[in-house]
């Protein structure tokens, strides 16, 4: 009727791990430092957005060299309009303010929530088999032949 002792404990373990994950996973991606690079349209000083960038978020830092960084990000003054760029050059986020520091809180949330995918094609099959037509409507065989 129910779950044996055994099977019961591995579910437990398993929620378990599976929550450890969930709380674990953000956490480091927080701490682990990002490196910003400017465009060349950007006419925010560099040193203004690292003021700011040292109060909301202290581990992402400037640089100079576009190849090392993890983001690119244009900042237009005036009313500051800041846009986030990842490596490819995709939008990550883009917000615009009369507060610099409100626009660089917005683009920090954004690099600390970020998700970074890469799909790898390993050369495996597909785990999915893919039969003939003939045969995947209700496993039955087309008998019009």
């Amino acid at each position: 009727m129910g779950a044996k002792f055994g099977e019961r404990e591995m579910m437990t373990r398993s929620l378990f791990m599976g929550l450890v994950l969930l709380v674990a996973i953000p956490l480091a991606g927080q701490s682990t430092p990002k490196l910003i690079a400017l465009t060349d349209n950007s006419d925010v000083p560099d040193k203004d957005i690292s003021k700011s960038l040292r109060k909301v978020c202290p581990n992402v830092s400037i640089t100079k060299d576009v190849t090392k960084s993890d983001y690119t990000l244009e900042a237009i003054a005036g009313i500051f309009n800041l846009t986030l760029f990842d490596r490819d050059g995709k939008t990550v986020r883009s917000s615009t303010a009369l507060d610099l520091d409100k626009v660089v809180k917005d683009i920090c949330r954004a690099i600390q929530t970020a998700v970074i995918v890469e799909v790898v094609d390993n050369g495996a099959p597909d785990p999915i088999p893919r039969y003939p037509r003939r045969y995947q409507w209700w496993g039955c065989r087309d008998r019009r032949k």
